[in-house]
Order: C-alpha cells, then sequence, then structure tokens
C-alpha cells in the first residue's frame, strides 16, 4: 500500500504497472531527449538530460500545470475524506526520460507546495 503520495515513471513498452492506480498521464508527446544519441543512455535524473528539458519549459509547464492542479484538488478532497495515500503515474515509450523528469518535478512541487510525504518510484530503473 502507498504512503502518502507514490509518484511513479514507467515505460508504456510494458503493460501498464498494477500500482498505477491513481493518475495515469501520458509523456510521449513531450520533446524525447532518447532522440539525441548523447543522452539515449542517460535518464531524466542526470543533470544533461535535465539541460534538455529546461530548454523545453514552456511546453513542460503548460504540461505540468493541470496536473498539478488536479494533484492538489485531490489531495485536499482526498484529506477531507481521510484518506492521504494515492498514486500518480507518468509513462513514455522507455521509462526513463521523460516520464522520469516529470514524474521528479511533481513530486518536488508536492513538497515544496502541498508540504505532503512523497515516495517516488522510478519502475524501469529499478
Amino acid at each position: 500500500m502507498p504512503q502518502g503520495i507514490t509518484i511513479q515513471s514507467f515505460s508504456f513498452r510494458n503493460p501498464l504497472p498494477e500500482t498505477a492506480l491513481g493518475f495515469v498521464f501520458d509523456c510521449r508527446m513531450l520533446a524525447n531527449p532518447a532522440r539525441e544519441e548523447r543522452l539515449r543512455e542517460k535518464t531524466g535524473l542526470d543533470a544533461d538530460v535535465r539541460t534538455f528539458f529546461a530548454q523545453h519549459t514552456v511546453e513542460l509547464d503548460e504540461f505540468l500545470r493541470p496536473i498539478k492542479m488536479l494533484v492538489g484538488f485531490a489531495a485536499k478532497t482526498y484529506s477531507k475524506m481521510g484518506q492521504t495515500d494515492f498514486v500518480v503515474s507518468f509513462g513514455c515509450m522507455g521509462g526513463q526520460h521523460r516520464s522520469v523528469y516529470c514524474a521528479e518535478q511533481l513530486a518536488a512541487w508536492v513538497r515544496t507546495s502541498l508540504h505532503k510525504r512523497v515516495t517516488v518510484r522510478h519502475l524501469q530503473l529499478e
């Protein structure tokens, strides 16, 4: 069972994870660092990939803004109902660049803006 908000990344090359029990977001429409040879073997945790995404902040902000609103609403509403645990999943083709980066970005926002406990899992990196 999740504790607090669990945010995870996964690959759409695999079946939807059994742990994807809440919100699932598809990152495949975002710019893909894997198309650049020098970034292909790296992950969304690497500085070079974060730099790549920094060049796409408008696109990423547009993608993440409504997700943040939904997660903020869910956290507040679930809290009122006495439920504090839910899962947010991000998928992309390989599960190592876009979904990882988005999961990390949302986790940082949840910690600083919602002051909630967050567990982050990157299923393809485990």
